[in-house]
């Protein structure tokens, strides 16, 4: 199995524990500024731009964001495929943060604000950006060590020789 598709495997299975994180960092955000968590808002966006949302029910919209999301998640394990696969002296779990925390950048402080799908997150409460900056790493690192785990033919899942 090649790099990519190794890391987009990694990447779709480390998007359930980053909801999780997602979630849970809920607890951060103050009441006044909780609303959609931020892959259910961009989705809202994007099927509004695409003129769909009228369209959808409400469930299908969750269904919508839920599919995008994991898609994403699969679609930057692929891109932490090749970057581990190109960095083999860096453990891959480290990698993997170091991708997260890639991924998060280049999509709410400049390409999602720049598509119009979410606002910069430097113009959210502080409190988001840990929440989302802790949700990417949780998904990097789990990507990472799910990557290792694939990668090495020496080792097997839990650790135990066949």
């Amino acid at each position: 199995m090649n790099s990519v598709v190794r890391g987009s495997l990694a990447g779709l299975a480390a998007t359930a524990p980053m909801s999780l994180a997602m979630r849970a960092g809920e607890k951060l955000i103050p009441v006044h500024d909780k609303g959609h968590l931020p892959p259910r808002k961009v989705t809202e966006n994007l099927l509004s731009k695409l003129g769909l949302r009228k369209f959808l029910r409400h469930e299908h919209r969750e269904t919508a964001a839920l599919l995008a999301h994991y898609g994403f998640g699969a679609a930057a394990g692929a891109l932490l495929g090749v970057t581990a696969a190109r960095t083999t002296s860096i453990p891959k779990p480290v990698t993997g943060a170091a991708v997260g925390m890639l991924v998060w950048a280049a999509s709410y402080l400049a390409g999602l604000p720049a598509a119009g799908l979410h606002e910069n997150m430097a113009d959210e409460p502080p409190e988001r950006s840990v929440q989302m900056i802790g949700a990417h790493l949780v998904w990097g690192a789990i990507a990472g060590a799910l990557l290792e785990a694939m990668s090495s033919p020496t080792k097997s899942w839990g650790g135990y020789n066949d």
